[in-house]
């Protein structure tokens, strides 16, 4: 009790928009505690419940999302982010049933990756065809090239949405549906897949990509990317991860497959940064205010064009001296500059950047969706 009365006391000399003030700053953690405070102080504040039904989401408690959302919905005008809740909150239902009701003999999956780097390629069928599938979990399920959808005579339609990727390119979405994948002896049925090249991607030698696999995919499961022994391990998503000399690392889930945690850059201040595995060669991205902010070296000798998902981008490379995730750090982290716009800014609040491949590459990185949070165990010596 003395703890929040303490906090409201907080809220009401900061203002009653603090919970929305440390949201934007991508503060997760003292925006829930504020917003908290603020219900607390009044229990029909619409900013407030507006604030905690986001919140709810990210840190994926579905139905406290829910009931937060049509609270939310009653008190003031109506605000377009409570639309998107009940629809998502749907969708990672359907998402979690359809893993939970997929067989894996012996209690895990394993698919061997025929390349780690730049990035795990995989070896799996799609509607009983061999593909050659990327891993990245700055992808949504599953998406296939145009070519390779043609192949299999997919149906292939609009879908009215638009994608937004590296050098704040944009691209018109499409999608197909495929019956089956096949993946390390498990079999999952009936997936909606988008349709994006990737077979031009130039980082396989004479490999193309036919397709690619992310966080909702993976989001079936208790999923292991197993970088130092080159595999994906796929468990029921029921188990409870028992990794000894893991770090644990909360996240948060954002829309349907944006994963942020908090990490750092150059011992700057601890702010959010997108997980993303997908660049090839690079363990980070830093935002313009990043660079400024942590000082973060750029090669602009070096600058060159990079293949994106909605296209060719520009890119500068550029070098952390120390990059952190939770509490593990690295230093000298490559990673790449796109001076032709930043992605994240899509979303309605700061994050310092994007930490990838380099960075996640010296760990098995598990991910929990029951516990949200990230493992991350250490190759060893």
């Amino acid at each position: 009790m003395k703890l929040l009365l303490i906090a409201v006391l907080n809220v009401a000399l900061l203002g009653a928009s603090s919970g929305d003030d440390l949201f934007k700053a991508g503060d997760f953690g003292g925006a829930e505690t504020a917003y908290r405070a603020e219900l607390a102080a009044n229990k029909n504040d619409p900013a407030a419940n507006v604030g905690m039904a986001r919140l709810d989401l990210y840190n994926n408690r579905l139905e406290d999302a829910l009931t937060q959302a049509q609270i939310a919905q009653t008190l003031g005008p109506r605000n377009p982010a409570l639309d998107r809740i009940a629809p998502e909150v749907r969708a990672r239902k359907a998402i979690a049933a359809d893993g939970g009701s997929i067989e894996i003999p012996g209690g895990v999956a394993i698919v061997p990756f025929l390349a780690t780097d730049p990035l795990p390629l995989m070896r799996l069928k799609i509607n009983g065809h061999e593909a050659n599938v990327l891993l990245d979990t700055g992808a949504p399920d599953l998406a296939v090239d145009p070519a390779f959808a043609k192949e299999l005579n997919l149906k292939v339609s609009d879908t009215g949405e638009v994608g937004h990727f590296a050098g704040n390119k944009t691209a018109a979405m499409q999608a197909a549906s495929v019956d089956t994948l096949d993946a390390g002896g498990l079999t999952i049925h009936h997936l909606k897949a988008m349709v994006i090249p990737s077979r031009g991607l130039p980082v396989f030698g004479n490999k193309q990509v036919d397709a690619v696999v992310g966080t909702i995919f993976l989001s079936r499961f208790l999923s292991t990317i197993n970088y130092p022994k080159g595999q994906l391990e796929l468990r029921p998503r029921s188990t409870v991860p028992t990794i000894a000399g893991s770090t644990p690392v909360r996240f948060w889930w954002v829309g349907d497959h944006f994963l942020f945690a908090r990490g750092s850059v150059n011992n700057t201040p601890e702010s959010l940064l997108l997980v993303d595995s997908g660049l090839a060669g690079g363990g980070f991205v830093p935002t313009d205010a990043t660079i400024k902010l942590a000082h973060v070296t750029t090669h602009s000798d070096q600058a060159g064009t990079g293949i994106g998902g909605g296209g060719a981008a520009q890119f500068v490379p550029v070098t952390a001296d120390k990059l952190c995730l939770g509490t593990l750090c690295r230093s000298n982290v490559p990673g790449l500059y796109t001076p032709g716009g930043d992605p994240l800014q899509m979303f309605s609040f700061t994050a310092a950047g994007t930490i990838s491949h380099e960075f996640l590459k010296h760990y098995a990185v598990t991910i929990d969706f029951n516990s949200m949070q990230l493992f991350l165990q250490p190759e060893s010596p």
